[in-house]
C-alpha cells in the first residue's frame, strides 16, 4: 500500500505545471505517475530501478540514483519540487538546500507529511528559508499538503541543519578498526549495537565462516570488514540499496584491506542463486516513519535462494520480531545463538 502522503502530493494536479524535481528518500514507493514532466533523484537503487520501469513509456519521466548531489541536479531549472516530509532532520534540512537550488523564480515546494512527524513546523520553516508563503490544506486523519511558493532567491536562509549531510564520520571499534560514515546511511554516527553482537556471537561460537560470504543490507561495511578481521573465507560481497551505504562500504573496505566486491542492487538480487556458503545481515525493519516486517521476510528469503547446501545465514534482529514464522514458512531450520535484552542472533540452514 502506497504511503498516504506520497500520494498526497498528487492532491493538486494544477499545481504541477511545468517542470518538476522529486527528491524522493525511503519514504516513497514506486507508482506509475499521472502525465508530467518530472525528473526523480533517489539514494535508493530499488526505487529508481522500479520506477523507470514503470514509467518506461513516459518520456518525460526520468529518475537518477544518487546521493542528491548538486553537482547532478540543474539549478535553477524546475518549476516546482515534490518533498514528501523526511524522518531525519539532517536529511530534511538538506533536500530543502536542494529544493532552493533547483527551483525557478517563484517556483514552488510541495511537501506532505502528518503532523506527528511535524509537518506543521516544516511548513512553517519553508515559509522562513525560502521567503514565500504556503497554501496549504488539511487532507484528513493528521495528513497536511501544502504548496509553498518560494520568494526571492536573496533572501533564501540554507536550512540550518544542511551542511551536517556533507560531514564525513570516522567511527572505531575498541580494537581500533575504523569505518567511514555520513548522514543518508543508517545509522550513519554510531557502530550498530546488534551488528555487534552479532560479530561478537559468531567469534564466541567459533562459527563456520569459510568459503563464499554474503553481506545482504551492508549498509557501510561493518559485518563484512569485522568478519574479515576474525575469520578466514575465500571471497565476500557485500550489497545494499543504497548508493551513500554503498560508496561509504567501498571506501571502509579500501582502508581496512579488505578484499571483496561491494555491489548496489536490491537485496542480493544480482547476486547467483546458490552461490553463497554463509549470509550475514542486520536486516532493516523500518522504511522511513514505518515499520515494515515484509523487508525482513524478504531479507529471509533472499538469504534461502542465496545459501548452497548446507549453508548457513547468520542473522541479528531485535527480540520482538517474530522472524521465526518467517523462516519456518520459507522452509528453513533456525537456531537462536544467543540473546540479550534487545538482541537475539539466529542461524539459519536449508
Amino acid at each position: 500500500m502506497i504511503d498516504p502522503a506520497i500520494s498526497a502530493l498528487f492532491h493538486n494536479l494544477d499545481a504541477l505545471t511545468g517542470r518538476g524535481l522529486w527528491l524522493a528518500d525511503e519514504n516513497v514507493e514506486p507508482m506509475k505517475l499521472p502525465n508530467l514532466t518530472l525528473d526523480l533523484v533517489s539514494n535508493r537503487y530499488d526505487l529508481v530501478t522500479s520506477f523507470n520501469a514503470l514509467n518506461q513509456k513516459n518520456e518525460q519521466v526520468t529518475a537518477a540514483l544518487h546521493d542528491f548531489d548538486l553537482e547532478k541536479i540543474e539549478q535553477g531549472a524546475y518549476d516546482y519540487v515534490l518533498l514528501r516530509a523526511p524522518k531525519s532532520k539532517i536529511l530534511q534540512h538538506y533536500l530543502v538546500h536542494v529544493a532552493q537550488m533547483a527551483l525557478k523564480p517563484a517556483g514552488k515546494i510541495i511537501v506532505t507529511g502528518n503532523n506527528d512527524e511535524g509537518i506543521k513546523s516544516l511548513i512553517k520553516n519553508l515559509e522562513k528559508w525560502c521567503a514565500g508563503h504556503a497554501e496549504g490544506e488539511l487532507l484528513g486523519k493528521g495528513l497536511r499538503y501544502a504548496a509553498i511558493t518560494v520568494g526571492d532567491a536573496a533572501e533564501f536562509e540554507t536550512p540550518k541543519r544542511a551542511a551536517e549531510y556533507s560531514v564525513i564520520h570516522t567511527l572505531e571499534t575498541e580494537n581500533g578498526i575504523q569505518f567511514t560514515s555520513k548522514p543518508g546511511v543508517y545509522g550513519f554516527d554510531k557502530i550498530d549495537s546488534g551488528s555487534a553482537f552479532l560479530i561478537e556471537t559468531l567469534i564466541k561460537t567459533k562459527a563456520p565462516i569459510k568459503g563464499n560470504v554474503v553481506d545482504l543490507g551492508a549498509g557501510y561495511g561493518y559485518l563484512s570488514v569485522m568478519l574479515k578481521a576474525h575469520f578466514e573465507f575465500d571471497s565476500i560481497i557485500a550489497t545494499d540499496n543504497n548508493i551513500t551505504a554503498i560508496t561509504c562500504c567501498e571506501q571502509n573496505f579500501a582502508q581496512n584491506g579488505v578484499e571483496g566486491e561491494v555491489l548496489i542492487d536490491d537485496c542480493g538480487s544480482t547476486i547467483l542463486d546458490r552461490s553463497a556458503h554463509v549470509v550475514i545481515s542486520n536486516p532493516p525493519f523500518h522504511q522511513g516513519f514505518s515499520t515494515s516486517t515484509e523487508l525482513t521476510e524478504k531479507f529471509v528469503n533472499r538469504a534461502k535462494a542465496l545459501l548452497k547446501f548446507k549453508g548457513v545465514a547468520y542473522f541479528v534482529v531485535n527480540r520482538f520480531i517474530g522472524i521465526e514464522e518467517w523462516i519456518e514458512k520459507a522452509g528453513l531450520k533456525s537456531e537462536c545463538l544467543a540473546q540479550n535484552g534487545q538482541f537475539k542472533v539466529l542461524a539459519m540452514r536449508i
